[in-house]
């Protein structure tokens, strides 16, 4: 029988697991990884990301200033032979970590203006970005089955201010991890893939 590999590709870079067969017949895990990266731009060293060409986004790259190197992540690749894959992608392509930064350390205005450009860039934007990734996924791992993981509510408004974050800034950003759940849900699900919402566990 094959080895079963798992691969993970996370926050739209590429965490991947890989359980390949040992000489005695058994098997083990070699784990890869990078973190901080966007669908199109990898990190250093990495051929992550090269995805497809996004449309630029109004919204600052903030994850390339705490992109981390990882030499290792171009030695796996999907392929027939893939059994499982685990994907989060999403969150740095809309800026997601420019709005945190804009409301719980900026003013109303620089809080109100980064929510509704993400806003727009996650219904406008993200939605053929991930249609074409995913298309790329199936196509590199046919056989595999395909998990896509959601992302968490950061804040609980009932607990008052957060830093210069009103109780109606965070639900407006636990409003918009909501949407963007949503917008992944759809896609992963004309996909054919299996989303797992983890909103419940945060």
């Amino acid at each position: 029988a094959r080895a079963a590999r798992h691969h993970r590709i996370a926050a739209a870079g590429t965490r991947r697991q890989r359980r390949s067969e040992r000489p005695n017949g058994g098997r083990d895990w070699r784990i890869e990884g990078v973190i901080g990266a966007t669908i199109t731009q990898p990190a250093p060293g990495t051929d992550h990301g090269k995805l497809l060409a996004m449309p630029e986004s109004p919204m600052p790259d903030w994850s390339a200033r705490n992109r981390t190197p990882d030499p290792l992540a171009g030695d796996v690749q999907s392929d027939a032979d893939t059994d499982l894959v685990t994907v989060s992608i999403g969150g740095n392509d809309i800026g997601w970590g420019s709005v945190v930064g804009a409301c719980v350390l900026g003013g109303d205005l620089g809080c109100a203006g980064a929510l509704t450009q993400t806003t727009e860039v996650i219904q406008n934007v993200l939605p053929s970005v991930l249609d074409a990734t995913y298309a790329q996924i199936a196509a590199a791992a046919p056989d595999a089955h395909v998990v896509v993981t959601g992302y968490p509510r950061l804040f609980s408004p009932e607990s008052g201010d957060y830093f210069n974050a009103s109780p109606a800034e965070q639900q407006a950003m636990n409003d918009g991890a909501d949407l963007l759940n949503s917008v992944i849900a759809e896609a992963a699900g004309d996909a054919g893939f299996q989303f797992v919402d983890v909103t419940s566990r945060f």
